[in-house]
């Protein structure tokens, strides 16, 4: 099996014509520990991402990221949704999946976080994530006190608005006693 038609079956195509002149237009996600997944680079971004989410198991709260191994952002949520990655990236080009982790204050830009165990391999994807979280944290630090005071607020408002519901039986514990035979006597 060449490693065209296997990336063909990896990713539940098949390969009817396996000639040059008609490459198959793939490109790897590297996420997690060492862990790759293969998407159509010519997928509309809505479709994209949800495959995104669905085949590296993460929510839908969140905001998803790609990074090109050499720390260059290709700004997905910036996409329209029937837009795809064909023109930011060629076929079999391999990106790292990151995500955006918003900041304190709605101003100032969210926390770029790779979601793979092995920054250390990615030199210019780890400058780039501690350049980032630098100029959040001088950003946050230079947040007047009227704005931290307003953050606490909305995050107060967010945790109360994300706690279950309860139902007026959730504290009572159901106990199942065993009836008790009498004694032969």
């Amino acid at each position: 099996m060449t490693p065209d038609t296997a990336a063909d079956a990896g990713s539940g195509r098949s390969s009817a014509t396996g000639s040059a002149a008609c490459p198959p237009l793939y490109f790897c996600v590297l996420h997690g520990d060492n862990k790759t997944a293969l998407f159509n680079i010519t997928c509309q971004k809505e479709h994209l991402i949800s495959a995104i989410r669905r085949s590296c198991k993460l929510d839908q709260n969140t905001v998803i990221e790609l990074s090109t191994v050499g720390g260059q952002l290709l700004k997905l949520p910036e996409l329209q949704d029937h837009e795809s990655l064909s023109d930011q990236i060629g076929s079999r080009d391999v990106v790292v999946l990151c995500k955006l982790q918003a900041s304190k204050h709605p101003s100032i830009e969210p926390l770029l976080i790779p979601l793979i165990d092995n920054l250390d391999d990615f030199p210019e994807l780890k400058e780039l994530t501690e350049s980032v979280a630098q100029r959040v944290a001088e950003r946050e630090a230079k947040l007047s006190p009227k704005q931290l005071a307003e953050i606490k607020r909305l995050q107060q408002q967010q945790q109360q608005q994300q706690r279950p519901s309860r139902s007026r039986y959730a504290d009572k514990k159901i106990v199942l006693y065993n009836k008790v035979k009498p004694r032969p006597s």
